[in-house]
């Protein structure tokens, strides 16, 4: 039987422009807001929906009857993973290139477990995104705090 989660999001206006939060992000705002003494934000919309997940290979047809969709969610997710093994092998420095194609049939099957970001990995994927002048900024304060 397939297993039936719920999540809540709830939409704000940013910058004129409709943006989705989940019901945590949007909590940590109101949080930050409070305890900046500053005016929260207002949802424009709020609503939980049930997500639907299967749980055997049954499942998937019960869940998602059109075979051709079952089939290509099955290919999206064995090439994020295929993609992802790609990603681990050409930055670890122990890789050894082979001769001809790497074959990653292996990988799809393989159990992984889902890796979760510690706090400093979040911060981390966050400061990527930023340009160099902000990171050194920020690495700036970090330090400057630090030695307080």
């Amino acid at each position: 039987m397939s297993k039936v989660k719920t999540a809540t999001y709830i939409a704000l206006t940013v910058d004129g422009e409709s943006k989705s939060f989940s019901e945590s992000a949007f909590n940590k705002q109101v949080e930050e807001a409070t305890k900046n003494s500053t005016e929260p934000p207002v949802p424009t919309k709020r609503q939980t929906f049930l997500i639907h997940e299967a749980e055997s290979i049954d499942d998937i047809l019960q869940v998602c009857p059109n075979e051709q969709v079952a089939v290509d969610l099955f290919n999206r997710g064995a090439s994020l993973k295929q993609l992802n093994e790609i990603r681990d092998l050409m930055e670890d420095d122990a890789f050894e290139v082979v001769e001809g194609s790497y074959d990653l049939k292996d990988v799809i099957a393989r159990v992984t477990e889902r890796k979760k970001l510690s706090p400093m990995d979040k911060v981390l994927r966050s400061l990527g995104q930023l340009s160099d002048e902000e990171r050194q900024a920020i690495v700036a304060k970090l330090l400057a705090t630090q030695t307080a």
